[in-house]
């Protein structure tokens, strides 16, 4: 079984985001990019940041279930159409 990482990368960027989730090319796994440039701003919200990752796991799962339900009602009309 692939054991699965994901990958912190600190970045000193000033028109970058203070923390952002992109997508590593070479692994298609995501990867935690945090900016060093706002570390004040980052130090300042550290305890506030983590409560953030709670929230956004609700919101992608909801974007993902209408996503998937979505996909499934296509289906449904494309098996329609057949018979």
């Amino acid at each position: 079984m692939r054991e699965e990482t994901i990958d912190y990368v600190i970045v000193n960027e000033e028109g970058a985001a203070p923390i952002s989730i992109i997508v590593d090319d070479n692994t298609d796994m995501p990867k935690v990019v945090l900016n060093r440039h706002y570390t004040i701003w980052l130090c300042q919200h550290r305890n506030l940041i983590p409560s953030c990752v709670g929230g956004a796991a609700e919101e992608i799962i909801n974007l993902l279930d209408g996503h998937l339900r979505e996909q499934r009602a296509i289906e449904k009309m494309d098996l329609e159409d057949q018979t």
